[in-house]
C-alpha cells in the first residue's frame, strides 16, 4: 500500500577493516587408510573490484558465494573434529588452486577434474589443467601442459578419452584428450566461448554450450568435429547440459524464465542464474523441472537400481519433486 506524503531518513556508521587472509590447510588423519585422502575445498575468488559490468558496477559482492562456501567448509571441519575419526584421511583446504567439476570414469575406477584457478572474467587470465586420479585418491596424473585454462571434463563411454573446455587468449573452444598418451586435439576452434561439454552415453555426440550465435545456447557435435547441431534457440542463457543414462534426454540450466527474488551471484559468468529443464536429445519436448527464486545449476543424472529409473540431481538446492516423474515417465525420478 503506497504511503502518500510519508518520508523516511536514517543515519548509520560503517566500520571498515582491511584483513589479509592466508591459505589454510587442515588435515585429519584416517584410522585405517591414512594414506588415502578425501579433500574438501573452498576458495575466495570473487572479491574486490574489476572490470565494470553493463551497469557500470565494478564491485564483486562475494559475501554470498564465497563466505557461505568457506563457512560450510569450517563447519564440516568442526563436525569431523568432534566425531570419531574416519577411516580415510580428510583434508580441508583453502588455497589458490581449486579442484573443479569432478567426473567419474564410466568404469568407476578413475576421477577426472580441473585443477587450478578459474573465473577468469573476474580474476583475469589464469592457468588450470585436467587431471585424473584413481578412485582411492592415488595415482594423480596431470594430462595437460599448463598452457591454458582447461576445465569441465567429460569421459567417452569407453574411458579412453576426455572432452574438456579450453580457454586462452585467442581460444575458447573444446578439446579431446587421450587419457593414455595425454595427446590433445581440437574438437572446436575459435573464440565462441564453448563450454560445459558432455559426452553422450552412446559415444556418438558431445553436447556443449556456446556463444557462437550471439547467445549462450546448447549444441551437439560428433567427436570428429563434424555435424554441428543447435538444440536450443530462445532468449536466456542455456548451459550446464548433461545426458541421461539412456541417452534420450538432456538436462540443462536455463535463464529463459528470468529473474525472480534473487540477484545473480556472478554477474560476469555465462550462467549466473536459472532453473532446471530437460529436453529430448534432438532439442524437442522441453520441460521445466524447477521454478523458484534460487540459482540452480550443474545438474547430473543418477540411476535408480530399482526399476531402471533415473533422475536429475542439481545444486545448490536439492529437493524431491514429483513433477519430474510425471514429466519424464513412470520410471523417472528427480532429486
Amino acid at each position: 500500500m503506497p504511503l502518500q506524503g510519508v518520508t523516511f531518513s536514517a543515519n548509520y556508521r560503517v566500520k571498515h577493516d582491511t584483513v589479509i587472509s592466508k591459505n589454510v590447510v587442515g588435515r585429519l588423519s584416517g584410522t585405517a587408510h591414512p594414506d588415502q585422502t578425501l579433500i574438501y575445498s573452498a576458495h575466495w575468488d570473487h572479491l574486490g573490484v574489476g572490470k565494470p559490468d553493463d551497469t557500470g558496477d565494478r564491485i564483486f559482492n562475494g559475501a554470498v558465494d564465497n563466505a557461505t562456501g568457506v563457512a560450510a567448509l569450517l563447519e564440516l571441519a568442526r563436525l569431523f573434529g568432534s566425531a570419531p575419526k574416519p577411516q580415510r584421511s580428510v583434508l580441508f583446504h583453502d588455497g589458490e588452486k581449486s579442484a573443479v567439476a569432478p567426473a567419474w570414469s564410466p568404469q568407476g575406477d578413475k576421477v577426472a577434474f580441473g585443477i587450478g584457478r578459474f573465473f577468469q572474467a573476474s580474476l583475469g587470465p589464469a592457468v588450470a589443467d585436467i587431471a585424473v586420479m584413481k578412485s582411492d585418491g592415488t595415482g594423480l596424473k596431470i594430462l595437460t601442459d599448463g598452457s591454458g585454462n582447461y576445465g569441465f571434463p567429460s569421459w567417452s563411454p569407453d574411458g579412453r578419452y576426455i572432452v574438456c573446455r579450453t580457454s586462452g587468449k585467442d581460444n575458447n573452444s573444446l578439446s579431446i584428450i587421450d587419457v593414455a598418451t595425454s595427446e590433445v586435439r581440437a574438437l572446436t576452434t575459435g573464440s565462441n566461448h564453448d563450454n560445459f561439454p558432455s559426452w553422450s552415453p552412446a559415444g556418438d555426440r558431445i553436447s556443449f554450450t556456446s556463444y557462437r550465435d550471439g547467445d549462450y545456447e546448447i549444441y551437439t557435435i560428433k567427436p570428429d568435429g563434424t555435424d554441428l547441431r543447435r538444440l536450443t534457440n530462445i532468449a536466456g542463457n542455456d548451459a550446464h547440459n548433461t545426458w541421461s543414462p539412456d541417452g534420450k534426454w538432456i538436462a540443462f540450466t536455463s535463464g529463459r524464465g528470468g529473474f525472480k527474488d534473487e540477484s545473480p551471484l556472478h554477474l560476469h559468468n555465462p550462467q549466473p542464474y536459472g532453473d532446471i529443464y530437460v529436453m529430448r536429445a534432438d532439442g524437442s519436448d522441453v520441460h521445466r523441472l524447477t521454478d523458484n527464486q534460487y540459482e540452480e545449476g550443474t545438474p547430473n543424472w543418477v540411476s535408480m537400481r530399482k526399476g531402471n529409473s533415473a533422475g536429475v540431481i542439481h545444486g545448490p538446492h536439492r529437493k524431491t519433486m514429483s513433477a519430474a516423474a510425471s514429466t519424464l515417465g513412470p520410471n523417472t525420478r528427480k532429486h
